[in-house]
């Protein structure tokens, strides 16, 4: 399927546009890690993430991500557990990097235990 924007893939890190949110959901443009494979965004026009914190508190569902990791300015954590989903042309305003196959790992197995 051709697309005129580029389709991201599954550990790529991208900026959003998650607004608008309501109560306790991240807004704003910022970064996300892509969990959705790239033949469902190629297929769908559609990416699932998790965003991307900078803010530390101990939670289960937050997976660090290293300064030196992701192209990152500073240690980051991904929230595993606020799964949203995105048209890409729409929101997806770059890729910058990408998670470590360890991290995407990490994220995809926290983010499981949700739907056990």
């Amino acid at each position: 399927m051709v697309k005129d924007f580029l389709i991201p893939e599954r550990g790529d890190i991208v900026w959003i546009d998650f607004s608008p949110t309501k109560g306790h959901e991240q807004s704003g443009l910022r970064p996300a890690v892509v969990v959705s494979t790239g033949e469902y965004n190629s297929f769908t026009g559609l990416v699932i993430v998790c965003p991307v914190t900078s803010k530390h508190k101990d939670y289960f569902f937050k997976v660090v991500i290293e300064k030196s990791q992701g192209g990152l300015q500073r240690k980051s954590f991904v929230l595993s557990d606020q799964i949203r989903s995105f048209d890409i042309k729409e929101r997806v305003k770059k890729t910058t990097s990408k998670v470590s196959e360890r991290e995407i790992n990490e994220i995809l197995a926290r983010a499981a235990t949700l739907f056990k």
